[in-house]
């Protein structure tokens, strides 16, 4: 079986594997590279569905992102997550 790259992650947009048992079972590895990633991705697409800033930053502080460092992840990502941020 290959391991080649044939995804990519919606968070960072680094090249990684996934086989189709994660296809199948609906893993987290079909959205994202790393479970902490897949947890970012969630707390930006609750975000995204309910508009609840308050919410979104309690659930970044909840899982440490705002001291991480976010300029490894997409554009549009940063640009979410810094709009998260300021809505106060």
């Amino acid at each position: 079986m290959s391991r080649e790259p044939n995804t990519w992650c919606r968070v960072c947009g680094a090249a990684y594997f996934h086989c189709t048992d994660c296809e199948r079972v609906r893993s987290w590895r079909t959205v994202c590279d790393t479970p902490a990633h897949f947890q970012l991705f969630l707390i930006l697409h609750e975000y995204r569905e309910a508009g609840d800033a308050s919410a979104a930053r309690a659930a970044l502080d909840h899982i440490g992102f705002p001291g991480a460092d976010f300029s490894v992840l997409l554009p549009e990502i940063q640009q979410i997550i810094n709009e998260i941020i300021k809505e106060k």
